[in-house]
């Protein structure tokens, strides 16, 4: 399904170059995190979002459809795919995933599976693993080592959690904003690469306003967004299953 590969999130094998770091490197491991906590708003504590709104387009191969996202602490999260007068909508209340797909007068309405509603599940988090790190002994970090995504160079962060994939995590090196991200199997083969580019600030917040989803080195998807607002009152009843 289309919603599977919007924003932020997952596609294949990934390489590792240049520099490994050593256990003496702790202390180059946590000034990246706390770069990475400071550039993503943690300079911004009284200010924190909590609902973020986004539109712009989702282009895959030949077709181009409209998109909506909405999301809202701590973990509810809907999107709306348009394309003429066919609607997807798609949506994650905290506890379930729900699909509705409207075609012509014809609407559909049924529950996500457990694989496609954990994919909502994680998109609809706000803060990543990284984000005030210390606060978080669910998950393993460690510095892997640098590579070059385009023209930056970024280091190279992974995360271990339990019963879930590794992820990396890619850093440039100047103001830390995230420039790819992905999810390995246990084998340490990605299952999706996800690129973020185009950064602009947002009431002090960076987002990617374009960002490219890959699967077996083929670009899955591209979203290039042209609106995003922070703040915008979302009611939790906005992200429940809808009756038609």
């Amino acid at each position: 399904m289309p919603f599977r590969y919007a924003l932020s999130a997952l596609l294949l094998p990934v390489v590792l170059v240049c520099q490994c770091f050593g256990q003496s490197d702790t202390r180059v491991l946590n000034r990246i995190l706390m770069g990475y906590t400071e550039a993503y708003g943690g300079n911004l504590e009284a200010r924190s979002i909590e609902s973020v709104q986004a539109e712009g387009v989702q282009i895959q191969g030949e077709q181009t459809q409209s998109i909506i996202v909405h999301k809202k602490r701590p973990s509810s999260i809907r999107y709306q795919l348009r394309s003429g007068d066919d609607l997807m909508t798609a949506g994650y209340n905290g506890v379930s995933g729900w699909l509705r797909i409207a075609t012509g007068d014809t609407v559909e309405v049924k529950d996500l599976s457990p694989e496609q509603t954990r994919r909502l599940k994680d998109e609809a988090t706000f803060d990543s693993p990284l984000f005030n790190f210390l606060d978080k002994p669910e998950y393993t970090v460690s510095l892997e080592g640098t590579e070059r995504v385009g023209e930056k160079l970024c280091y190279v962060i992974r995360v271990v959690q339990e019963q879930a994939p590794d992820m990396l995590f890619y850093l440039d090196d100047t103001q830390f904003y995230l420039q790819k991200k992905a999810i390995l199997y246990k084998d340490g083969t990605s299952t999706m690469e996800t690129y973020y580019r185009d950064y602009r600030l947002v009431d002090g917040y960076p987002f990617a306003f374009e960002i490219e989803n890959r699967m077996g080195g083929e670009t899955v998807c591209l979203i290039r967004l042209e609106q995003v607002e922070v703040n915008v009152g979302l009611l939790s009843f906005f992200f429940e299953k809808p009756r038609g």
